[in-house]
């Protein structure tokens, strides 16, 4: 069983380097607030409105080659912007450290 023994604590994920004669970057994160979250989400979402269109072209031009190569397809496929297609996620439902939190840092 544990049992917490201090009321208020906090949890910290720390991350840093060190060798035999000198000690490399390091960071300590500390929990991500509800106000620090909505801002990342919103940044995301600016980030995948400006990725959509050059992933869309990319998609496009793909699908014109393959359909050259391969030309029995016949329904035309659709557009989606999904993660598969590179769409940005924050998968990190907590608040520890995700690919946009440690981006960030460095």
């Amino acid at each position: 069983m544990i049992r917490n023994r201090w009321k208020g604590f906090s949890e910290f994920l720390f991350w840093g380097s060190f060798t035999y004669d000198s000690k490399g970057p390091c960071h300590i994160w500390t929990p991500e607030t509800a106000a620090e979250r909505t801002i990342a989400n919103k940044e995301v979402e600016e980030l995948n409105q400006e990725l959509e269109s050059e992933k869309k072209s990319e998609w496009e031009l793909d699908l014109a080659l393959s359909r050259q190569l391969r030309p029995r397809m016949r329904k035309q496929p659709q557009w989606r912007f999904t993660e598969k297609t590179g769409k940005l996620i924050r998968r990190n439902k907590s608040s520890g450290v995700d690919w946009y939190r440690y981006n960030k840092v460095r």
